[in-house]
């Protein structure tokens, strides 16, 4: 994609000495030979309307990058009392894993699809003050497709991990690639900047980038069918070899139990019943699995909550006058029935 000659705010991803990827909005000057020279890197400043020319977009990214500040970061992480030099001096590694940096990926990740958004350059810093059109880091607006591959065998099994953009599959081992976020993803590779789906950790790239497979011995073959696997296929997409994987479609009921409050008013619990599941309607889980492991035979089962039905459900008991408590009870305004605790099923 070829850059805006008039284009003077990029994006740069540095190595922090301590903190680790963090990006930054810099000022520029673009040279017609094929570079941009670098100014200044984007302050709070232009926030506070000094610079009215400024995009939005520009001013936003900038408002985003000071909350991660070395300044900022030693007031919202640090205990009281303790200098920022020497915060930053011996950060506590689990500080650093837990806090720090989830808030960072987090503050990075809105960061970056702003930049998506208005087509911002985006560039990884080259300890230069000329930074090259050609380097730029292409980003697509869809997320790639992470694809978790599992074949098993009568000695084991193995995994391997396969990440696809627009059907084509990239190459993790390449030279320099590199995972800029954990959680949420983005992944450097070649001239390219990738982003996952909802829930991917990038986590799960890091043992591909120089192993073409992991092998998972038989004798711990149950243990990983029994978590990795199984959690696995709730937030991703799954190929399967020498195991079975199937989706089932029960015809879910919607079931509005009778109790009592805490105020012993009447109140209608809302259940959702798939198959043998009966989920409460609050429940932030989306995806069951069930796992049958024998001698003789492995097989995953899924089941799937149907949130656009579910929604028009719950449209429907509003409708005759009902309301909405929370996510999980209905109410009559002003009644409270008696009678016995009972369940109903509407279809």
């Amino acid at each position: 994609m070829p850059l805006k000659t008039a284009c003077r705010s990029i994006l740069l991803i540095t190595q922090h000495r301590q903190l680790g990827a963090i990006v930054a909005p810099w000022e520029v000057v673009n040279d017609p030979e094929g570079w941009f020279v670098l100014q200044n890197r984007l302050n709070w400043l232009i926030t506070n309307g000094s610079n009215q020319d400024e995009p939005q977009a520009i001013i936003d990214i900038t408002t985003i990058s000071q909350t991660f500040t070395d300044a900022e970061i030693h007031r919202r992480f640090s205990r009281k009392g303790i200098s920022s030099k020497d915060f930053f001096k011996a950060i506590p590694k689990e500080t650093l894993l837990l806090q720090i940096r989830p808030f960072i990926e987090r503050q990075m990740d809105n960061i970056l699809r702003i930049a998506i958004q208005h087509d911002i350059p985006v560039f990884e810093h080259e300890d230069s003050f000329r930074v090259y059109h050609k380097n730029r880091l292409m980003i697509r607006p869809e997320p790639a497709d992470p694809w978790f591959c599992f074949t098993k065998t009568a000695n084991g099994s193995n995994y391997v991990l396969e990440l696809l953009q627009q059907e084509q599959k990239i190459g993790l081992k390449s030279p320099g690639n590199k995972i800029i976020c954990r959680n949420p993803c983005w992944f450097k590779t070649d001239n390219r900047m990738l982003h996952f789906p909802e829930g991917f950790d990038g986590k799960k790239i890091e043992p591909f980038l120089t192993k073409e497979a992991i092998l998972i011995p038989a004798t711990a073959e149950k243990k990983y069918f029994e978590t990795f696997i199984l959690k696995t296929l709730k937030t991703g997409q799954v190929k399967a070899s020498g195991f079975k994987v199937q989706t089932l479609n029960p015809i879910p009921l919607m079931e509005l139990s009778t109790e009592f409050d805490w105020q012993e008013k009447a109140v209608l619990v809302i259940w959702f019943r798939y198959g043998e599941k009966r989920i409460m309607a609050g429940k932030s889980q989306k995806v069951f699995i069930d796992l049958k492991m024998d001698n003789t035979e492995v097989v995953f089962s899924k089941t799937e909550r149907d949130t656009i039905w579910e929604a028009e459900m719950v449209g429907k008991c509003l409708s005759v006058g009902l309301k909405l408590l929370n996510d999980n009870i209905l109410y009559l305004p002003g009644y409270s029935p008696p009678g016995n605790l009972d369940m109903y099923p509407v279809q």
